[in-house]
């Protein structure tokens, strides 16, 4: 290769370099740079939220509340607003409430639906959303459904996280308490937990407690068939979780995860 083919060489690569260093673009507030950095990422338009939560129980289970948009008569319920504003209006019913998050006790109101309205107000963020006036209003409502018929019941075909395809039929039932109350519904029948026992199990008093979509369940040492667990049903009703422990013999439980979809 002579003197004048290495300069054509030379010249060729010199370009090149210098055509990648036209073409790289370090500049943050260039929309076409890679390392562009948005002026409103994580600002957002003035908008109401609200979320409505069932109570599990007033005492034991106190702390924990349960997202949904069918709560159980007779328990509280929490509205809130997962959003930080500088103003909070709700209306529900006759009352007007300025909080970011309160509670009511519903009793009563079997087969209705509760509306509620949350119109919050904050500085909107004009260079970002030139057309946000800083108010907002969300009206929603949530349906009171009978003690006696919540949405966890029924049967469920599914299987052990450890056994994914030896699958079985899992039934929860509402019932009515030992005391025979007509209407009371003060605990569940549940059955085949155990997958090879369909006997029902009778789960009552504050041995549970329960929302629409879930139950809480500690039986204790009564006998071998106790349980210790949770119960979630998904919030279009068609799949269940159960997190639970089954009593072994001697004190000693075997813990299990079922997953299962509804079959009635």
């Amino acid at each position: 290769m002579n003197k004048q083919h290495l300069y054509i060489l030379f010249s060729i690569v010199i370009a090149l370099s210098c055509a990648r260093c036209k073409d790289e673009c370090t500049d943050f507030t260039n929309p076409d740079c890679p390392n562009y950095i948005d002026p409103c990422a994580g600002s957002s338009e003035v908008k109401a939220i609200i979320e409505i939560a069932e109570q599990a129980a007033p005492f034991i289970y106190s702390h924990i509340f349960e997202v949904a948009d069918i709560v159980i008569d007779g328990k509280n319920v929490r509205f809130s607003c997962p959003v930080n504003y500088a103003q909070y209006t709700w209306i529900l019913g006759t009352e007007t409430i300025h909080e970011r998050e309160f509670k009511r006790y519903f009793s009563g109101y079997a087969g209705q639906y509760i509306p509620v309205t949350l119109i919050v107000q904050k500085q909107p963020d004009l260079a970002c959303f030139p057309n946000d006036d800083g108010i907002d209003t969300l009206t929603t409502s949530f349906y009171i459904t009978d003690k006696c018929q919540p949405s966890i019941e029924g049967v469920f075909r599914g299987a052990w996280d450890e056994l994914p395809t030896d699958s079985f039929n899992v039934s929860i039932l509402a019932a009515e308490d030992w005391d025979d109350l007509d209407g009371v519904c003060n605990g569940f029948y549940i059955s085949n937990f155990s997958k090879n026992n369909p006997d029902s199990i009778d789960i009552s008093g504050d041995a549970h407690w329960h929302t629409n979509y879930a139950a809480f369940i500690n039986t204790g040492l009564a006998s071998v068939n106790s349980f210790k667990g949770n119960l979630y049903l998904s919030q279009d009703k068609q799949h269940l979780r159960a997190d639970y422990k089954l009593h072994i013999g001697n004190g000693e439980f075997a813990p299990h995860v079922f997953r299962g979809y509804r079959i009635n």
